[in-house]
């Protein structure tokens, strides 16, 4: 569900000239088979593409997304109600349906704010009946956009993913499809093409069932390489996606990868950013913090629960968090059940 709205061509590129990057990127990374379907908003709704197993063709996704205009106002609402209502006539609600949400301004449809905020928060609440959760990023400096986001997600038992910045994009595009793939980020690298390769190491451990490895740029005439060599000295090289590569391995060896970056060619300021994703699913956990608005001077209560059946126990649970400044603060979350601000909901 992507916003089409007239602020999406600001910024130079403009929002939706990244967005349709980030979501050629999504449609690209979906394995076959996975069911998907495109819609987008601005004073209304339109069903793009209907919800449909995808095959190795995916004209009908890229170009329904090449074809985007901005312009008009933001109706989420309408939004994420043709998303429910192409859910439904697709066969419903299963274990693993999620709705990708991304937009870059501040829900104002049904006039006045009091009629939209109403309609939205009604949107919310039906997904949430439905065990539809939303997956969110949003970008832009509208006021109040980022506690509405962090609402939608956490209003629908969802994940807010940020990209305050346009061009961080189709790096939240990567990240939530990893995130509704029940896949783990375990590495990532940034910077700077240089001559030389950038390499970095990747643990994957025995029993996992899938490694994603991407490698994204912002500029269009940048083409880089991204290679990962098993253990077992298998080299795979990256497959081109809209603005960068990516590499799938099925069943990958257990052991230390390594990954390699190549710049072929490169503009000056570019800059790339590379993750690893390891598919473990018997250890699949979701986290966020436990109220989407927090003061200033008030707690940040984070949490990380499962998302298969069955509990977690007696591990570390390390985050972190990284402050507006671009600090970070490391933490361990608690197994010990609920006491004050610490602490997790039940013992063991």
């Amino acid at each position: 569900v992507v916003d089409r709205s007239g602020s999406m061509s600001e910024e130079s590129p403009t929002r939706l000239e990244r967005l349709k990057v980030a979501a050629t990127d999504f449609v690209n990374l979906a394995e076959n088979g996975i069911e998907l379907g495109l819609v987008s908003f601005s004073n209304t709704a339109t069903d793009d593409v209907a919800i449909a197993a995808l095959v190795a063709d995916r004209s009908p996704y890229t170009d329904a997304i090449t074809a985007l205009a901005a312009g008009g106002a933001t109706n989420l609402g309408d939004g994420l109600q043709h998303a429910r209502t192409l859910i439904t006539n697709a066969g419903g609600v299963t274990a693993n349906t999620a709705i990708v949400l991304m937009t870059d301004g501040s829900n104002n449809r049904p006039p006045p704010d009091a009629a939209a905020a109403a309609d939205l928060q009604a949107k919310i609440d039906a997904l949430l009946a439905d065990g539809i959760p939303v997956y969110v990023t949003c970008t832009g400096g509208d006021l109040g956009l980022d506690s509405q986001c962090a609402e939608i997600a956490t209003g629908t038992n969802g994940t807010y993913v940020d990209s305050a910045q346009a061009h961080d994009l189709p790096e939240a595009f990567a990240d939530l499809h990893a995130i509704i793939m029940g896949r783990q980020g375990v590495r990532s690298k940034k910077g700077a093409p240089q001559k030389q390769p950038a390499t970095y190491d990747v643990l994957v451990e025995p029993g996992a069932a899938v490694a994603d490895f991407t490698l994204l740029w912002r500029k269009p005439n940048t083409f880089m390489a991204l290679t990962a060599t098993a253990p077992d000295g298998t080299v795979f090289n990256g497959g081109n996606i809209a603005r960068g590569q990516a590499i799938r391995v099925k069943t990958p060896v257990a052991g230390i990868w390594k990954v390699s970056i190549r710049a072929r060619k490169a503009d000056a300021g570019e800059r790339y950013v590379s993750r690893a994703y390891v598919g473990n699913q018997q250890v699949v956990l979701s986290g966020g913090a436990r109220k989407p608005r927090i003061a200033p001077g008030d707690p940040l209560v984070l949490y990380a629960i499962p998302r298969f059946t069955g509990v977690v126990g007696g591990v570390e649970v390390k985050g972190e968090v990284i402050k507006p400044d671009g600090t970070s603060v490391p933490v361990t979350l608690g197994d010990i059940g609920r006491t004050g601000d610490t602490g997790d909901d039940v013992l063991g």
